[in-house]
């Protein structure tokens, strides 16, 4: 075991602002008056008695050492009283002793026999709970005189710890004294964060030290090398250095702290390192230099590696890695050479030199303008791009003979002579040196200035002209521009015309000669106002369905103003009808047909009505009317006729005229009826020629093709049908768009009524009736193309889809109808002979076609 960390003798009186770390102490005892009942650097609480508890006792009490002494002597009661002190400053997870003195019992005037009071002293807030060196029950006796107690503990990972003295019981007196906490002596824990620093032939090894001493001082650190194992000598605190190490080898190293206790672990190993020749840099003292020179530094090493460069003073001079500097400033330049070594040789000392750059010269100027003024010449530029290191401060221009310094641009030469000319330059000068002049381009002249005298001439009508008047007190002449010519125009010499209404602005300009400056252009503003238009001129009118229209040139000359509107007035009914219109032509409405009007035309401007103008003739509104026609064919068939519906929109009847364009006999007319004769074109002309409320309407002509209308004809399908299959039946030579019906006999079935198409054919695709064989007649009856009832018919055989045998034997006409005009005709159970040959005709086809005229 570690020696103890207290002896029984071995805590006497510490000043509080003494203490040393890792120790509580008694100090507070001695800080506060005798009798005073609160202890300096304590914590007191109170017990429930009424009497003072404690109290820091006097001389006579007889402390154990020093000048006071804690006195315990609680007034009565179950809670006790206590003095407790908190131990922030204790590391963590170490071993301390706390001790304590402590007497039982008076010394004067009398002993106080062993009573039933208990007294505690012990530590708290450690590792496995609360640590007594003190714990007096009520049944143990107190031993007469001081008595040391002492208890071992563990400070834990986190948490403060704390000393507590507690005592309690009516009879109870208890000194205490010599309070201590000590931490027990230990090896002190590895260090920490080592580092290492190669040298030649050695390292510099840096490090923290431990965070727990162990209680004890620090003796030694201890390095040690890998590879080699070699140690540091000496070394008492960060860094220590190792040396006999290879050049060129790298090594890690790791760190141990002694104290009188031991040795501690050791730390984790550094970075590797590798130790190498030391090298140093010749660098010469550059001398003074100028800017805008160039200048390249030198400089060597001993191991004859390339030396590199670098500057602190970027804003007077930059330099790159082999030397070549470039001057920004005139100032301090400011260079670093260094050497960044390799496996055999360490980095070199950086070697600094510093050397003056003086300012060099500045560039020329950019002059941008010159100007003149009566005796002088006034020279506007640009500072220089290069100042030659140093600030400009002034500018020098020169016109001719005379000069003028200046702070910046622009800058004034005076005293010249007006009409002579002069050469001008300006340079720039910075705080050593004036650098070159920037030449103006050719020669300038000062010249006398002059002003113009123009009064406002103030509002002109438009008819009138004037002439301006100005003088320049040059007495050189005036000439005349104007600013508005939509407005106004001038000559050189003033004669003012005016184009239009408004605002006028001239200009006034004298242009100087060889020894007097343009004068100041002077403007003048006045009105030019309207006067009335002239009148329009007019073209033509005309008339219209309660309307009259008249067309219009605009005047030539509107009076300066533009034309508004324009105000158009008919005159011939009731009362006058006047209109506003924009411009030509106007048109006025609401008129009545069949009265004849006069028209005037008057011009409106800003100035007010302009002339007016008659149209030469009156104009008389008629209201217009069309034609239409209702049922007039493209086509027609010979011997037919067709009756035209036609209508005026005037309520006026329409007539019908034969017209030269289509051909001769091809048709004739009467009234609204159109008979077509032979084939051909029919041209038609409807006419409606109007009266005095209505103008003639627009002829509407109507064409009709005549032809010869087809014969009919009937089409059923060839050879036998089988019963109940879908057949195509189709019968030609129709009216289009009349019906056609087709009926099967003998037993009449209908088979179907289709609309003629626009060809003349009517054609039915049906399914024949089922359980229906033999020989029959397809009939249709319909309306021929030129209008006649038609009747067709044509046989047909029906088969038996289900026979087996070909049928033989005569044919069986009892089925057979045929229609003729109003007649039905039965041929039934007879036989066709036919005389000549006596041949039988079996199955044959009977047509038989009657047509009936159509009464008109």
């Amino acid at each position: 075991m570690a020696a103890p960390a207290l002896a029984q003798n071995a805590a006497p009186y510490r000043d509080c602002t003494a203490l040393p770390p890792n120790l509580v102490d008694n100090c507070g005892f001695e800080q506060a008056p005798v009798g005073d009942e609160i202890v300096p650097g304590w914590g007191v609480t109170f017990g429930d008695g009424s009497e003072p508890a404690l109290t820091l006792g006097p001389t006579t009490e007889l402390p154990h050492s020093g000048s006071g002494v804690l006195v315990f002597q609680p007034a009565g009661g179950n809670d006790p009283d206590t003095v407790t002190q908190s131990l922030p400053h204790l590391q963590p997870s170490s071993t301390y002793q706390f001790g304590v003195w402590w007497y039982g019992g008076v010394v004067t005037p009398e002993s106080i026999p062993d009573s039933s009071g208990t007294f505690d002293a012990y530590v708290d807030g450690v590792v496995g709970g609360t640590q007594y060196a003190v714990k007096k029950t009520s049944e143990d006796t107190y031993a007469p005189g001081w008595s040391f107690s002492m208890v071992n503990f563990t400070t834990a990972a986190s948490g403060t710890p704390r000393i507590v003295l507690s005592a309690s019981g009516a009879s109870t007196y208890v000194r205490v004294d010599d309070v201590a906490v000590a931490q027990v002596p230990s090896a002190p824990v590895a260090p920490t964060n080592v580092s290492a620093t190669a040298g030649d032939a050695s390292a510099t090894v840096s490090f923290h030290a431990p965070a727990n001493t162990g209680g004890l001082p620090i003796t030694a650190y201890t390095v040690t090398s890998s590879p080699g194992g070699l140690t540091s000598v000496g070394c008492t605190s960060s860094p220590c250095t190792v040396s006999g190490l290879t050049n060129g080898t790298p090594y890690t190293f790791t760190v141990t702290a002694s104290n009188l206790a031991g040795t501690s672990p050791a730390s984790s190993a550094s970075s590797s390192v590798t130790p190498a020749a030391e090298q140093s840099i010749t660098f010469a003292q550059p001398e003074t230099q100028t800017y805008g020179t160039p200048f390249t530094a030198v400089a060597t090493s001993d191991s004859d590696l390339p030396v590199t460069f670098s500057s602190t003073t970027d804003a007077v001079c930059t330099v790159t890695l082999s030397g070549v500097t470039t001057f920004h400033a005139n100032g301090t330049c400011t260079i670093d050479a260094d050497q960044a070594g390799n496996d055999a040789f360490l980095p070199a000392t950086t070697v600094e030199r510093s050397f003056q750059v003086d300012p060099g010269t500045p560039g020329a100027p950019t002059i941008t303008s010159v100007t003149t003024a009566s005796g002088s010449v006034t020279v506007s530029f640009t500072p220089p791009t290069e100042t030659g290191g140093s600030p400009i401060v002034g500018y020098l221009v020169s016109a001719g003979q005379r000069s003028q310094e200046c702070d910046a641009s622009p800058c004034t030469v005076s005293g010249l002579v007006n009409g002579s000319a002069y050469e001008v330059s300006v340079a720039a000068q910075n705080e050593l040196n004036t650098g070159p002049a920037a030449q103006y381009e050719g020669t300038v002249t000062p010249l006398a200035t002059q002003t113009i005298e123009f009064a406002n001439p103030g509002s002109l009508p438009f008819t009138m002209t004037a002439n301006l008047m100005a003088r320049a007190t040059s007495d050189l002449p005036v000439t005349f521009t104007t600013l508005t010519p939509d407005v106004c125009t001038v000559t050189r010499a003033g004669g003012l015309t005016p184009v239009s209404a408004g605002d006028c602005t001239i200009a006034a300009h004298q242009d100087g000669d060889d020894a007097t400056a343009p004068a100041p252009e002077v403007d003048q503003t006045f009105s030019i106002t309207a006067v009335a238009s002239d009148a329009v001129r007019l073209s033509e009118g005309w008339s219209g369905d309660t309307t009259v229209s008249i067309a219009f040139a605009p005047p030539v000359n509107t009076g300066g103003a533009p034309i508004l509107s324009y105000s158009v007035t008919a005159r011939g009914g009731t009362a006058p009808v006047t209109i506003s219109c924009a411009g030509s032509p106007c048109t006025i409405t609401g008129l009545v047909n069949g009265t004849a009007y006069t028209v005037a035309v008057v011009p409106v401007t800003s100035a007010g009505n302009g002339a007016s103008v008659f149209y030469r003739g009156r104009l008389t509104p008629h209201g217009s009317q069309t034609i239409s026609v209702v049922g007039a064919p493209e086509s027609g068939y010979t011997g037919t006729s067709v009756t035209l519906a036609a209508t005026a929109t005037s309520g006026l009847p329409v007539t019908a005229e034969l017209g030269d364009a289509g051909d001769p006999g091809a048709c004739s007319v009467s009234g609204l009826t159109i008979s077509l004769l032979t084939p051909g074109t029919c041209v038609v002309g409807l006419i409606q020629a109007g009266d005095a409320a209505y103008s003639h309407a627009v002829p509407v002509v109507v064409s009709i093709v005549v032809t010869t209308a087809p014969a009919s004809a009937l089409t059923v399908p060839s050879g036998p049908v089988t019963t109940g299959s879908d057949q195509t039946f189709t019968a030609s030579g129709l009216l289009p768009g009349t019906d056609a019906t087709f009926v099967l006999h003998s037993n009449p079935i209908v088979l179907g009524t289709v609309t003629v198409s626009s060809t003349g054919v009517a054609t039915l695709t049906t399914a024949l009736p089922s359980g229906v064989t033999g020989s029959h007649t397809v009939i249709v009856t319909g309306t021929s193309a030129d209008g006649t009832a038609v009747t067709l018919s044509q046989g047909i055989t029906i088969a038996d889809p289900a026979a087996t045998l070909p049928r033989t034997g005569a044919p069986d006409l009892s089925g057979l109808l045929v229609l003729a005009g109003a007649a039905l005709l039965v041929l039934a159970g007879a036989a066709l002979l036919v005389l000549a040959g006596a041949a039988l005709l079996g199955g044959a086809v009977l047509l038989l076609m009657t047509r009936r005229r159509r009464a008109h």
